[in-house]
């Protein structure tokens, strides 16, 4: 439900995070996803992601300079170790089994021609 204020002609849209838009934008920043792909499921525009997202952080007590991307791409996250947990050791299987043991380097005579070039 959002909550409206007046403020001369226009509305002005509280964020309080019982709306599932908003909601769902700090959701999918803390899977790491960029403004694109939280457009296309929250409906809302680069500055309502933004601004939900600061006034997350902000609540959680973020430092300035950090949030729910940076500390998903440096795997700091609550949400980016879980998910490292349950999917590591399938991914280091899928890994040994699709990525050959030994990579051949080319043979000496030809590093050695490339060299003299």
């Amino acid at each position: 439900m959002k909550i409206h204020k007046p403020t001369g002609n226009k509305t002005r849209h509280t964020v309080n995070f019982l709306d599932p838009a908003d909601v769902e934008a700090v959701a999918l920043a803390q899977l790491g996803f960029n403004n694109d792909a939280i457009r296309r499921h929250a409906n809302l525009t680069d500055n309502q992601i933004q601004y939900r997202l600061t006034k997350a952080k902000n609540a959680e007590g973020y430092a300035k300079g950090t949030g729910y991307r940076s500390t998903w791409r440096d795997g700091t996250s609550e949400v980016a170790r879980s998910i490292a947990n349950h999917y590591i050791p399938g991914l280091r299987k899928e890994v040994r089994r699709t990525l050959p043991t030994h990579f051949m380097h080319p043979p000496g005579e030809i590093s050695q021609q490339q060299n003299a070039a």
